[in-house]
Parts: C-alpha cells; sequence; structure tokens
C-alpha cells in the first residue's frame, strides 16, 4: 500500500481469512478512490471475480490492484518467482 492508500480496519484478517480456507491461491479486493474523505468515493473498481473473467479482462487491462493482493508464496516460487520488472 502506498502512504495515500486507506484499508478497511478487517481487509487483511478478512482476506486471510479467504486465503488460508485452503481453495485460493490469491485473494484481492475492489478499490474505491478519494479525494478526502475515503467514506465519500469519487469512483469504484468493477473487476472480474471468476477465473474466466479475470483471464477474459487480463487480455485487456490488468484485473488485479496490486495494493490490494496477498497470495500464496509457494504458488508464487512455483510460477517463477515474482518480478516487479
Amino acid at each position: 500500500m502506498d502512504s495515500d492508500d486507506y484499508a478497511f480496519p478487517t481487509r487483511m484478517e478478512e482476506q486471510l481469512g479467504v486465503l488460508l480456507g485452503g481453495h485460493l491461491d490469491m485473494v484481492g479486493s475492489q478499490v474505491a478512490e478519494f479525494v478526502t474523505a475515503p467514506d465519500e468515493p469519487i469512483a469504484e473498481s468493477s473487476l472480474p471475480c471468476d477465473s474466466k473473467d479475470i483471464e477474459a479482462y487480463s487480455k485487456k487491462r490488468n484485473p488485479f490492484r496490486h495494493p490490494t493482493m496477498v497470495f500464496r508464496k509457494s504458488r508464487a516460487l512455483q510460477a517463477g518467482n515474482y518480478s516487479g520488472e
């Protein structure tokens, strides 16, 4: 997350709960953009949640918002590691 990002207090707990549930390798969330107040969004994302929709969307745009992502390290290493390049 960047210094100007805001996360709901239970976001990490909820995402880790889903990840630790065992059937997913990465979990992210939608985002809302705001200027001064997090409870007054000026735009909200509408990202795909289904694997087929994610695959189709990824051909045009990035279907993930990096500040919201948590994933299994083992799966990232298995896929060739994570490169920031």
